[in-house]
């Protein structure tokens, strides 16, 4: 391992500790879940008025893993995640409270796939009988992956399951304010109208937030709206020739994505960059409109609702998992990386006492949040490996905080930058 992705030592919680996860989404219920299991106490804040008040408080969510034409380490990690939350929500009965469908995924592509044994390739008659539709729009080169264990959950009620179970103290309903304090015990003073604490260790699971103090200004997270949209289901698509007269479950993704739940067709979403309102729109509407017609082919029933939520993304859609590291002394310390000298000659990140993000899962934290939150919460016990024998040390270069700082320094852009907490 190089040492600019060394982890520091494992600070070893125990039942004695107590950590302060910064948001109740997602990724911050499956930690206060995780510490949980592991004895640890938790203090839940959040500025919303209770878990999944933001983006992660959709009534659907995909459940499916991400695959490439390429396999490579992005891909084997969703995969792993995939099976990880598979596991999770069976092993801790979690499945029944999140409402979880296994009904299958069925992933459109617009060109032929290269069989694999790992996958179920389908070809535009294969796509059309396993979701059993008649699509007679459907481009004559689509393809398609079926994945059978896939299906979709409710994540609003998954994340208000996962916190009731963790025991974790709450605050909801007003802004966490972190700030250092003089005490290396307790490095850090976590302010809301409800508490006023000095504490160990602090997780920011805040979305797009997570970059908002001065010592995490440096994660590259762009904001991105997103819009579902909810109709009536007033007749069913048209059938393939054998297909049963039960109605159609598979859930289907494409440029968007369909879920057939509670006898209505769940559809999303839209994205736009930077965009921090969550008022619906009409126009993503009828976006949405228009993607549930490309995918089944069918025109939408009657309109019941619309939900907007922001997304936290990052430039390789891959997670920030761990502790932050002091940029200003890591620019300086690697600002000649791109020389050509040995791994010895860089020094390890100077990382910030007690300070760790869970964040930037963009729309993939359905599937991911769950892993990611499980490594970070194994490392901060010191509970090396999970069953598989992976760690948060053995994803650390794609998952690391500071591996954007990484990337720049190889290619010798740090000397361009201009500040201790320089954007991208």
């Amino acid at each position: 391992m190089p040492p600019w992705f060394a982890l520091p030592d494992s600070p070893a919680l125990n039942e004695q500790s107590t950590v302060a996860i910064v948001g109740a989404g997602l990724a911050g219920c499956w930690l206060a879940h995780e510490l949980g299991r592991l004895d640890v106490k938790v203090c839940l804040l959040d500025r919303g008025p209770g878990p999944a008040s933001a983006a992660s408080g959709n009534a659907v969510g995909v459940v499916k893993p991400f695959v490439t034409r390429d396999r490579g380490r992005s891909e084997d990690f969703h995969v792993r995640a995939h099976t990880h939350l598979l596991d999770r929500l069976d092993i801790d009965g979690l499945a029944e409270a999140a409402g979880f469908h296994t009904a299958g995924v069925v992933q459109l592509l617009k060109s032929a796939w290269t069989e694999r044994d790992d996958l179920e390739v389908l070809d535009r008659e294969g796509v059309l009988r396993t979701c059993a539709i008649q699509h007679d729009q459907l481009d004559a080169e689509a393809t398609g992956v079926h994945f059978p264990s896939g299906g979709w959950l409710d994540p609003r009620a998954l994340c208000h399951a996962l916190v009731a179970r963790s025991n974790a103290e709450t605050h909801f309903g007003a802004p966490a304010v972190i700030t250092p304090t003089a005490r290396p015990e307790s490095p850090w003073r976590v302010s809301s109208a409800t508490i006023s604490r000095d504490v160990a260790h602090v997780v920011l699971a805040n979305g797009p937030a997570i970059a908002s103090m001065a010592q995490t200004a440096h994660l590259p997270v762009t904001p991105a709206r997103g819009q579902i949209d909810q109709f009536a289901i007033d007749h069913e698509p048209r059938r393939a020739a054998d297909a049963e007269l039960s109605p159609v479950q598979k859930v289907v993704t494409g440029k968007h994505w369909c879920v057939p739940a509670d006898g209505t067709r769940y559809v999303g979403s839209t994205y736009q960059r930077e965009e921090l309102d969550t008022d619906v729109r009409s126009v993503d509407t009828d976006s949405n409109r228009a993607g549930l017609e490309a995918l089944l082919g069918d025109t939408p029933g009657r309109h019941i609702s619309a939900r907007a939520g922001v997304r936290a993304t990052t430039p390789d859609r891959m997670p920030f998992v761990g502790p932050v590291c002091d940029v200003k002394v890591a620019r300086h310390a690697w600002r000649e990386m791109n020389k050509g000298k040995p791994d010895h000659h860089y020094a390890r990140p100077d990382y910030y006492n007690g300070l760790h993000v869970l964040g930037g899962f963009g729309s993939r934290g359905i599937v991911t949040a769950a892993y990611s939150a499980a490594l970070l919460a194994r490392w901060l016990c010191q509970q090396d490996t999970d069953q598989s024998g992976h760690d948060l040390q053995s994803w650390f270069a794609e998952l690391s905080p500071h591996r954007f700082i990484v990337r720049d320094a190889r290619k010798g852009r740090l000397a361009h930058l201009r500040g201790p907490f320089a954007q991208r």
